[in-house]
Order: structure tokens, then sequence, then C-alpha cells
């Protein structure tokens, strides 16, 4: 993440001083940022854990999909909470409204 903390601040600073016609430079640069830490947290992973190229690739393509699968859960847990908290509400207001 260090490249993308030190070169945040001065891309921000120039985000606010750039023309229209200039925005894809600041795009272009902000993508080989990413890029760079993207394959600094890869080449990390390679060597903390000893993984040739594709077990890494493996790696992080299935704790991708973990994250998603939470991600998942996690919203259906949220809309299942919220369909019950809607019946229950709508059963007081039935009640509230038979009972004047």
């Amino acid at each position: 993440m260090k490249p993308y903390i030190i070169f945040g601040l001065p891309m921000l600073l120039l985000s606010n001083v750039l023309t229209a016609s200039e925005v894809p430079f600041y795009n272009i640069f902000d993508a080989l940022i990413l890029a760079w830490v993207l394959f600094l947290l890869f080449s990390g992973l390679m060597m903390t854990h000893d993984y040739s190229f594709g077990k890494a690739i493996l790696t992080t393509v299935l704790i991708l999909i973990g994250i998603c699968l939470i991600i998942f859960i996690l919203l259906l847990a949220i809309s299942i909470a919220q369909n019950i908290y809607q019946f229950i509400y709508n059963i007081y207001q039935e009640l509230s409204f038979r009972s004047y």
C-alpha cells in the first residue's frame, strides 16, 4: 500500500487543478499506481507463503470467491431480517387498526 499512500496526496492535489481534457492522464496514472499496489500485494503473497505463480493465482481466485459468498450471505440475511421486521410491523398495524 506504500505507493498508493505516497502518490495519493499528489494525485489528490493534481485532481483539483486538471482540466477536463487532462483527466485521461490522471486516470492512467491512477490505474498504474493501483496495478503497482496489486502487484506488490500479489508478490508479497507469493513470497510469504512460498507459493508458485499458479498456486498464488488459484489462492487469490478462491479468496475472492469466498469474499463474494460471504457478502451474498450477509445481504441475504439482511434482506430476511428486513422482511421479518416488515411482516411483524404489518401485523402490528393490522391489529391496531382492528382495535379502533
